[in-house]
């Protein structure tokens, strides 16, 4: 006879390892498995004896309801088994066996399925899958049964399944009939202690998964598109139950959560557990799988406490206990070399001997990450561990310091059901936190002296969680801040809540520090934010506008359209603008804007960034113009409507023009011209597109604007801006002459400037000689600009020879300015015009450098005025 022995890695499960043994015997056709279990009972009678005798498909001298436990070291005693067909899906778990009484229950179900099926083990609820739809008979599944506690259908899409809660100490068998086609669920109990009653034990088969060495990570795992991924939530485990094919599994980043991957009939089976874990399918078929802060067991609090019985009710804690633990810390964690907690070469031994100073230590530092994954280790390492009544209640604190609020009602529930009043202090806070408020509040204010000796880290969210609940329910008193600072309440003879109506004492900015802890902690953003504007708004002594603004900047907005989350941005963007911090109160109303538009009570704080807006950007001293620009491009979506919107606009084309971003000016303009509904200032605005046009050095476009200008029909006279520039498109084009006759009647000293302009670029030495004479007689001229006309007429002078002229000219007006910049200006006007497309010889540029040189000694010869 062929025998195979196998060792089960069933160590992720908790179940022993188990020998398999297999024949085919001649009774029976395909393939069996004979299974042998760990019993470690004697045999049953020492009359018994077993002989081996080789040749397939048969056991003599054996009786058919029992096999031999053959390994290395030779045959050992014998064990009670059966043998049952198996089908080939099998080969892909392992068998268990296990006892149960011929009295109780035996067979409650059974499904026609002629394709494959599985049966998985975790904790205390068995899965079964099938790769098709199966019908179930549940007539037997009765509420009251002994052996469980309830059966749900689970359709899989792909195929269908159910899972069964177990009750204590009690487990699971399927069986099949190849001939009928069916499969059958039974329940086991384990051994008897009696050795009489062994003669009723009756055997049955538990197919158990065998589980991967080492827990894998799934973050965005990608599956084929032709296998149907399935997410089942266990709504009485909580956990995640995922199929999904093995070979497309990848490892992630190990700060990811962990999944339990089991082999499957088509793929594996991910249980997750879904406290701190968010598990969903996305589109293409991909798992996805969200990040848990909270260290992750695979292992249901809820099920090992009903394993575990509490001998004696839990010890109160002292507050000596976090006093000595906090003292010690620093000593103890350095001994046990916390940085490498979860590495197997610790000394496992230290750390279950100090274990409850150990949580105590990290929860009285505020580190609740660190106190959880210690309590976690340490229940993982010793299973006595949640024995222990304090390990208990701490490991209860931290899954409520991480909102987890049912896992630690399971925890707590039997400590409070044995009458500890800690346990009960903490019922009430995970009943708050679940939203039971009146029921939570009861519980919690009755017991606030034993919050007293708890460390400040753990006290402060449970005020907060209370202060939330009273808002909740609208009773006065809002806020239990100021709670850990008054003596226990005095509730004889007063009506149920009446402790709600105490008057607080103003609170005073000391307790921000405890918002922002709660913000690091996890704890509900409800509370947050409603603590954080009572404190910003009912300060002992006033706070100052930037005490106010990192009160409320400490809190982590999360936009879901809360009128309250609304409320609490706009009062921050008002502070920041008080503050004069535009950009940061512009940030806020606008997500105001693209968040919360949809409520009444938003357009108020629209129309105060509006303002904001306008405000900032009209004042030119604020900023420079590049951070205008950016500051304008930034936060557009803040303009106001209509002609306050316009002169924002119009100012910005004005600072474009003035950076020299030409197109940009061009197009704030072209929008004004299809915004503005007055002519008048439609016609302002074309002007100014044209002459960007101009500068821009298209002229074409700029003909073509100002053409639309001057043919308005408000336009009853056309001003001198619009000659202007009609008469510089046209000495572009080189009629000079019809320039200088559109602007011929204007006597300003913009006219006379693009005059003497025009005729210097024409080489009208003549004509410049006459306009600048004209010019220098016009009334309020600077002696900056006078200096200026003087040089052009120096220059015209020279030009036309005119020695004798530019004698005068020296003598009477280069004492000004200085001998030395009248020679520097002269000669820099008296080089060509740069607008000039034609290149001057080095031998021209010598010899004008020459003339230069010959009028300065020239005027250096004219006798010099008399003062």
């Amino acid at each position: 006879m062929r025998r195979v022995t196998i060792a089960l890695l069933l160590g992720c499960i908790g179940m022993c390892p188990v020998m398999l043994e297999a024949s085919k015997p001649a009774s029976m056709g395909g393939n069996s498995i004979i299974v042998k279990g760990t019993n470690k009972k004697k045999p049953r009678t020492k009359k018994e004896t077993l002989k081996a005798v080789k040749g397939p498909g048969t056991l003599k001298n054996v009786p058919a309801t029992q096999v031999v436990n053959v390994t290395e070291a030779g045959i050992k005693a014998p064990m009670t088994a059966s043998v049952v067909p198996i089908p080939t899906i099998v080969q892909r778990v392992e068998v268990h066996t296990v006892h149960h009484k011929r009295n109780k229950e035996k067979i409650v179900t059974r499904w026609q399925s002629p394709t494959e099926a599985a049966l998985y083990t975790y904790n205390q609820y068995a899965y079964f899958i099938f790769d098709e739809k199966a019908d179930f008979d549940t007539r037997h599944l009765k509420p009251d049964s002994d052996f469980h506690e309830a059966f749900t259908p689970l359709s899989l899409g792909h195929g269908s399944g159910f899972f069964v809660k177990l009750k204590p100490r009690v487990d699971v068998a399927i069986t099949r009939n190849d001939e009928q086609n069916t499969w059958s669920m039974g329940f086991v109990m384990p051994d008897s202690d009696d050795e009489d009653d062994h003669e009723d034990d009756v055997l049955e088969h538990q197919y158990v998964t065998t589980p991967l060495k080492e827990p894998a990570n799934a973050l965005g795992v990608k599956l084929p598109s032709v296998f149907k991924v399935v997410d089942v939530l266990n709504p009485q485990t909580r956990d995640h139950f995922i199929v999904a094919p093995v070979k497309d599994l990848q490892e992630h980043p190990r700060d990811y959560v962990d999944v339990k991957i089991i082999p499957s009939i088509r793929g594996f089976v991910a249980l997750v557990k879904s406290d701190g874990v968010l598990g969903s399918i996305a589109p293409e078929n991909q798992l996805v799988l969200s990040r848990t802060a909270t260290p992750l067991s695979l292992s249901s609090e809820s099920d090992r406490e009903t394993k575990r019985e509490i001998a004696t009710p839990p010890p109160s804690i002292k507050p000596s206990d976090w006093q000595e633990a906090e003292k010690n810390f620093d000593t103890m964690v350095r001994r046990m070399n916390t940085g490498k907690l979860l590495d197997p070469k610790v000394n496992h031994a230290h750390m279950i001997e100090n274990r409850e100073d150990l949580a105590f230590g990290f929860l009285a530092k505020g580190d609740i990450a660190m106190a959880m994954g210690s309590l976690e280790f340490i229940i993982d390492k010793d299973p006595d561990a949640e024995k222990n009544p304090t390990i208990r209640l701490l490991h209860a604190i931290c899954h409520i310091l991480y909102d987890q609020h049912d896992i630690a009602q399971d925890i707590l529930r039997s400590q409070a059901e044995l009458g500890d009043e800690h346990a009960l202090l903490w019922q009430g806070v995970a009943s708050l936190g679940q939203e039971h408020f009146h029921e939570g509040l009861k519980q919690t204010v009755s017991r606030l002296k034993l919050l007293k000796e708890y460390p400040q880290p753990v006290v402060d969210p449970v005020y907060m969680m209370m202060a939330y609940a009273s808002h909740r329910i609208n009773y006065p008193g809002q806020l239990f801040l100021k709670l850990m600072n008054k003596e226990a309440l005095d509730r004889r003879g007063k009506e149920k809540y009446k402790f709600l109506e105490i008057a607080l004492a103003p609170l005073d900015y000391a307790m921000i520090g405890v918002l922002q802890k709660l913000c690091e902690e996890g704890v509900n953003d409800q509370i947050r934010v409603e603590a954080c504007r009572y404190l910003a708004k009912n300060a002992a002594t006033p706070l100052k506008d930037p005490e106010k603004i990192k009160a409320l900047e400490d809190i982590r907005y999360r936009w879901r359209g809360d009128s309250l989350e609304m409320e609490l941005a706009g009062e921050l963007a008002d502070l920041y603008v008080k503050t004069k911090d535009y950009e940061k109160a512009l940030f806020l109303y606008r997500m105001i804007k693209e968040h919360f538009s949809q409520l009444p009570q938003a357009q108020d704080y629209i129309h105060k960034g509006q303002e904001a807006f306008r405000s900032h950007f009209m004042n030119k001293d604020a900023q420079p113009k590049y951070m205008a620009v950016a500051f304008y491009d930034r936060f557009k979506e803040m303009i106001p409507e209509g002609e306050a919107g316009n002169q924002i606009v119009s100012q910005l084309a004005q600072d474009y023009e003035d950076l020299d971003l030409l197109p940009q000016a061009i197009r704030s303009l072209e929008y004004l011209v299809r915004a503005s509904k007055e002519p008048k200032k439609k016609g302002e605005y074309l002007l100014r597109q044209a002459e960007i046009f101009e500068k821009n050095g298209e002229d074409k476009n700029a003909q073509v604007i100002l053409s639309q200008v001057i043919a308005m029909p408000e336009q009853e006279a056309i001003s001198p801006q619009v000659r202007f520039l009609q008469s510089r498109l046209l000495a572009k084009h080189g009629k000079t002459k019809e320039a200088l006759q559109v602007i011929e009647q204007d006597k300003t000293q913009d006219a006379f400037q693009q005059k003497i302009q025009l005729a210097w670029g024409a080489k009208d030495w003549t004509l410049v000689q006459r306009l600048v004479s004209e010019a220098i007689l016009t009334p309020g001229l600077s002696g900056d600009d006078q200096n200026k006309l003087l040089i052009k007429l120096a220059v015209s002078l020279n030009y036309l020879k005119d020695v004798k002229g530019l004698a005068e000219l020296r003598q009477n007006f280069a004492a000004r300015m200085g001998a030395t910049r009248f020679k520097e200006q002269f000669e820099l006007l008296t080089l060509p015009p740069q607008n000039e497309p034609q290149e001057i010889s080095k031998k021209a540029y010598m010899a004008q450098l020459e003339e230069a040189r010959q009028f300065e000694d020239l005027v250096k010869k004219q006798p010099k005025p008399s003062l």
